[in-house]
C-alpha cells in the first residue's frame, strides 16, 4: 500500500507509517555541552573541549559535562586541542592573547600548567597536537609552524616549513598563505613524520609536499616517497616497527620501508577498495582501515545508501567488516575525529549520522546500532569506554549521553511492513501513484514501487546512475 511510504527525497530516510520501538527502557539523559575534542585519562577520567556555546575544558562526571577551572587553566583562555600523553594524563593546549599559548595537564583529580610558549598558531579550526613516544609535544597547524614541548615542560618552535615545499597540485591557490592543517605520527625508530591532511587530490589550499620527518636532530623533507607518484599524502600511520602506512588521495595504500623510504602499493582487496582512506588503526596484530569518499554512498545495495567502509587486515588477508558506515554524507566534518572502542566482546566503531556499529570479537556479523529506533543523537563519533564499562557517546556539536553495551547490542527489529532506503535519487511520483527513482547505483537501474513491490528497469550503460559522475 502506498501509505507504507512517507516523504521521500535525495539522501532522506524512508520509514513506514508507524513507530519504532526504542532499544532503552527508560528515556536517555542527555548533555547538549558542544564537545568538539575529547580524551580519556588513564583514570577512566574523560576531558573534553567546547569552543563553541560556552567555551572551555570540561570534565565528564555523574552523566554530565562539568567545566574545569583553575589547576593552572589560564583565565580567559579558549582551550584549542586535547592530546593523552605517555604518561597517561590528558594535555590541553590552550590560545591566550597576543599570540601566548599554554599546555596544561590534567589526571585523575589533578590539574596544572605544563608549559607556555609565544608564536602565531593558526587554528582553522583548531591546530592539531601528537605526543610521540618519547614523551615530547608536537603543536603543527593550519600554516608553516612547528612546535615542540619538551617531557620537562621545555618550548620551542622547532621548524618553521618553508614555502617550496608546499604545493597545490591541479587547483589555483585562491589566497597566498592559506594551508591545509599538518598533522604527525612517529615511526618504530621513534622519529616523526609530518605531513598535510589532503583527502582529495585537488585542493586550492597550499599542503606539504610529501613528508617531513624529523630525526631527533634534524628534519628532512621528503617530496616524493619512492614508488609513489602521487605528492599529496591523506593519511599516515605505523604499520609495524619497520614499515609505515601512506595512503595517497585518488590513488591507493602503500606500506613504506621506514629506513629506505621505498614505498610497495598493497593489492586491493576489491578494485580502488584504497582510493580514499580516512583513518587506519591498529588493535593487538590486527590493521583497520576506512575507506570512501564522505559524500559517496557505496554502490552496493547492502550499503543502505551510507558511505565509506571498513576493512580489516587479518592474518594478511583483508576483510570487509563493514559496507556502508556513515548515514551522514556531508563532506563538511574530518572523518579523523571518529572513534572506536576495543572491548573484550567485540569493537564498536563510532558514525556521522547514526549509532555506532559493532564487531564481534569472535566472528558473526557486524551490527549497525540504528539512532532512528528511539536515541536522541545525530551520531557517535567519539566513544569511550568509561571505568564502570558503560560507554560514553558524543555527536558533534550536539550532545553527549552515556549507554550500557547490553543494551546497544540489542537488535533493531523494524516491523515487517517497513523498508528503509536511502536513495540516490529523489523519487518522483507519476500520473499512476507510483514512486520513480534510483534506488542505488550498484544495478543501474530505474526502481517503480507500485505500492506494493519493486520493479526494476536497466537503464543504457552510457548512463551513470552514480550522483559523482553526473
Amino acid at each position: 500500500r502506498m501509505e507504507k511510504l512517507v516523504g521521500l527525497w535525495a539522501q532522506a530516510m524512508l520509514v513506514g507509517l508507524m513507530s519504532v520501538p526504542a532499544l532503552t527502557a527508560s528515556p536517555l539523559q542527555v548533555d547538549r555541552t558542544n564537545i568538539l575534542w575529547a580524551q580519556e585519562d588513564s583514570t577512566g577520567v574523560v576531558w573534553g573541549v567546547a569552543v563553541y556555546g560556552t567555551p572551555g575544558l570540561y570534565r565528564w562526571g555523574q552523566n554530565a559535562w562539568h567545566r574545569v577551572a583553575g589547576g593552572g587553566t589560564p583565565e580567559g583562555g579558549l582551550p584549542m586541542a586535547l592530546v593523552r600523553g605517555l604518561d597517561g594524563a590528558v594535555y590541553c593546549l590552550w590560545n591566550n592573547p597576543s599570540e601566548t599559548h599554554t599546555l596544561t595537564r590534567h589526571q585523575g583529580d589533578a590539574s596544572r600548567q605544563f608549559a607556555r610558549f609565544t608564536g602565531a598558531l593558526a587554528g582553522n579550526p583548531n591546530p592539531s597536537i601528537f605526543a610521540d613516544p618519547k614523551g615530547n609535544f608536537w603543536i603543527t597547524e593550519w600554516g608553516t609552524h612547528i612546535y615542540r614541548i619538551t617531557p620537562e615542560g621545555k618550548a620551542e618552535s622547532a621548524y618553521t616549513i618553508p614555502g617550496d615545499e608546499f604545493v597545490s597540485q591541479s587547483c589555483p591557490v585562491t589566497e597566498p598563505g592559506n594551508f591545509r592543517l599538518v598533522l604527525a605520527t612517529a615511526d618504530g625508530h621513534g622519529r616523526v613524520w609530518f605531513w598535510s591532511e589532503s583527502p582529495a587530490p585537488c585542493t586550492n589550499l597550499a599542503v606539504l609536499r610529501g613528508v617531513l620527518i624529523f630525526d631527533g636532530e634534524k628534519f628532512q623533507h621528503h617530496p616524493q616517497l619512492n614508488g609513489i607518484q602521487n605528492a599529496m599524502i591523506s593519511v599516515v600511520e605505523p604499520a609495524d616497527a619497520q614499515h609505515m602506512w601512506v595512503a595517497a588521495p585518488n590513488d591507493q595504500l602503500y606500506r613504506v620501508d621506514i629506513d629506505t623510504l621505498e614505498a610497495k602499493p598493497m593489492t586491493p582487496p576489491e578494485p580502488q577498495a584504497f582510493q580514499s582512506v580516512q583513518k587506519i588503526f591498529r588493535i593487538d596484530n590486527d590493521t583497520f582501515v576506512i575507506s570512501g569518499l564522505p559524500m559517496l554512498a557505496v554502490p552496493e545495495a547492502n550499503g543502505g545508501g551510507r558511505s565509506g567502509m571498513l576493512w580489516r587486515l587479518m592474518g594478511g588477508k583483508w576483510h570487509k567488516g563493514v559496507n556502508g558506515l556513515d548515514s551522514d554524507l556531508s563532506p563538511y566534518y574530518s572523518r579523523k575525529m571518529r572513534e572506536w572502542v576495543s572491548t573484550q566482546d567485540g569493537l564498536w566503531v563510532g558514525t556521522y549520522g547514526s549509532g555506532p556499529w559493532f564487531i564481534p570479537a569472535r566472528g558473526g556479523e557486524a551490527k549497525l546500532v540504528d539512532w532512528h529506533c528511539g536515541y536522541p543523537l545525530n551520531g557517535s563519533e567519539r566513544m569511550f569506554q568509561l571505568p564502570d564499562g558503560r560507554l560514553l557517546t558524543l555527536a558533534l556539536y550536539q550532545g553527549s549521553t552515556t549507554l550500557e553495551p547490553a543494551d546497544l547490542r540489542v537488535a533493531c527489529q523494524s516491523p515487517p511492513e517497513v523498508e528503509t532506503i536511502n536513495p540516490y535519487r529523489e523519487l518522483v511520483q507519476d500520473a499512476r501513484g507510483h514512486l520513480l527513482g534510483i534506488v542505488t547505483a550498484e544495478d543501474n537501474a530505474l526502481r517503480d514501487w507500485d505500492g506494493e513491490k519493486w520493479a526494476k528497469y536497466s537503464l543504457p550503460a552510457a548512463f551513470a546512475a552514480d550522483p559523482m559522475l553526473v
